[in-house]
């Protein structure tokens, strides 16, 4: 994976990047531009660590979700989201208003679903749906 890419993991500006993991802003540049190769060990390092902060950021936003989820319903009906490799999960389970279903996020926002029983099968991805910084629920028209 190249500079670049991981920087725009997060879509972030070098400005920001630069400040952010203390990379000088000149270092980056160059790296991006080709003019200088950033160390094997430096790649590798910037990738764990921002797709840490890009799953951090996203697992961020999926709990406001499922708090707005719960103030709704009044009650327990969502599973608490797990961090699962490069996915975070939840499940609503099955009541009166809801058919229960499983949720998978990557940290990109991009979210897809199953319902839960025998012949469901996941969703397409679909992309930038938890993305909003603001945490609260947002009301998801292919989930009713």
């Amino acid at each position: 994976m190249t500079v670049t890419k991981i920087r725009n993991l997060l879509g972030i500006s070098r400005a920001e990047f630069s400040r952010r993991y203390e990379i000088p802003i000149r270092t980056l540049e160059n790296w991006e531009a080709g003019v200088r190769q950033a160390p094997e060990w430096t790649v590798k390092m910037l990738e764990r660590i921002v797709k840490e902060d890009a799953m951090k950021k996203t697992l961020e936003i999926v709990n406001g979700y499922v708090n707005g989820i719960r103030e709704r319903h009044g009650k327990e009906i969502v599973t608490d989201p797990v961090v699962e490799g490069d996915v975070i999960r939840f499940t609503l389970q099955p009541d009166d208003e809801i058919q229960g279903t499983m949720f998978e996020v990557r940290m990109d926002g991009a979210v897809r679903n199953k319902g839960i029983g025998k012949g469901c099968f996941w969703t397409e991805w679909r992309e930038g749906v938890f993305t909003e910084e603001d945490g609260e629920y947002m009301e998801l028209d292919w989930m009713e």
